[in-house]
């Protein structure tokens, strides 16, 4: 696979933690191919079981969550989004959805830029990760 713009990736996935593992393989076998170096994919895979799952705590047990890759520019970003409306979790004051200080931090250490909150009645996590350069 080239770093050109290609077609996103989208998984629809259940709100269950139980198809976290389908996330991890599509998101590692993507930087595999995108010439991200074994450490940068274990990096994504685990921003990626970090992100999916923060968005997981906000769905409803019947719903479901979209997931979208896409490798453009050398960047290979990820965003989760929970759908079916009238997201649960536990929201702060504001309707936001405070993603937890750990996982925060690990996005932090693993991703060049991520964010987290509500969209409309949605959660919806977000990353980039550039390819680094050997």
């Amino acid at each position: 696979m080239t770093n050109s713009p290609v077609q996103p990736v989208v998984l629809t996935i259940p709100a269950s933690s139980s198809y976290l593992r389908l996330v991890r393989l599509v998101v590692a076998s993507m930087g595999a191919d995108a010439a991200f170096d074994i450490e940068a994919v274990e990096d994504l895979r685990i921003a990626a079981d970090e992100l999916v799952t923060a968005v997981l705590a906000a769905a409803r047990p019947e719903g479901s969550i979209a997931v979208e890759l896409v490798l453009r520019n050398g960047a290979l970003s990820l965003s989760a989004q929970t759908m079916g409306g009238d997201a649960v979790g536990a929201a702060t004051s504001d309707g936001q959805l405070a993603l937890d200080p750990l996982a925060a931090h690990i996005l932090t250490e693993l991703v060049d830029e991520h964010a987290f909150g509500r969209v409309g009645k949605e959660f919806r996590g977000s990353f980039s990760k550039v390819v680094p350069v050997r």
